[in-house]
């Protein structure tokens, strides 16, 4: 017997649900269409700040990423140069020493 009136109840608020729901909907609809719109700016303004500070992002660690390559390439050649510098000094001091005996 529970579960006939459980079932009937349920029908009751299925039936009573149907009819009232076309009354409502309308009114429900009018009044979220606003409240949803703004939702939707406000999450477009979002995502558009969003992209905006990516960019920067992006563009900033661009830069520093050249910076870095720059500063590799330009210490590269100074190591190159003082090994090349070196590389003579030692060939230069080298013939000094031994015509002076030392060897």
């Amino acid at each position: 017997m529970a579960r006939a009136g459980t079932l009937l109840t349920g029908f009751v608020a299925g039936l009573i649900g149907g009819m009232v729901a076309p009354v409502l909907m309308p009114e429900l609809s009018r009044n979220a269409r606003p409240g949803l719109k703004r939702a939707i700016r406000v999450g477009l303004d979002l995502f558009d700040r969003a992209m905006e500070s990516a960019g920067r992002l992006s563009e900033t660690a661009s830069d520093l990423i050249a910076e870095v390559r720059a500063e590799r390439q330009t210490e590269g050649q100074v190591t190159a140069e003082t090994e090349s510098a070196e590389k003579a000094a030692a060939a230069v001091v080298t013939p000094i020493e031994a015509s002076h005996g030392r060897g």
